[in-house]
């Protein structure tokens, strides 16, 4: 991890103000003050340094988690889609060969529907036909009729 850079602001005490002394000049007091000073900066900066190493580690940590969710729920939903999308194509294919084998059956009653117009047709002309022929045998046998009941008038008469 590369270093990170300082602030100013990571250890809550604000930077001192006095010019730097050397230290040759001070007295060895002075030396052990500033090296505990300096020691004490040093553990502060390195716990402000091991809290934010925590931190990024506890984000990088729920981030992979979040992704290992994402894509467990991503694997899952494409699952779901696949199985939609096979049921679909199984259910289209279905309604395509019912639909053909209702055009099979629609041309099978319209021709079955042709065949009997025809023969209704058929026999329309020859119910007309007999109709006729009836009418004809009816006023034959209305003429005969006449005749007979002329014959045995006639017999009568004679």
């Amino acid at each position: 991890m590369s270093p990170a850079k300082r602030t100013g602001k990571s250890s809550g005490k604000a930077p001192s103000t006095t010019p730097p002394v050397s230290p040759s000049s001070m007295s060895p007091t002075d030396l052990r003050v500033l090296a505990q000073a300096l020691s004490d900066q040093v553990q502060t900066l390195t716990a402000e340094l091991q809290t934010a190493q925590d931190a990024q580690d506890q984000a990088a940590s729920l981030h992979t988690t979040q992704l290992q969710t994402l894509r467990a729920q991503i694997h899952d939903q494409a699952m779901e889609i696949q199985g939609w999308e096979h049921r679909a194509a199984s259910r289209s294919q279905d309604l395509r060969r019912l639909l053909a084998d209702q055009a099979v059956e629609i041309r099978d009653l319209t021709g079955r529907l042709d065949r009997a117009s025809r023969q209704r047709d058929v026999m329309r002309d020859d119910n007309d036909h007999l109709l006729r022929e009836m009418a004809l045998a009816g006023s034959e046998i209305h003429q005969l009729q006449s005749r007979i009941h002329d014959l045995e008038r006639d017999l009568e008469d004679s």
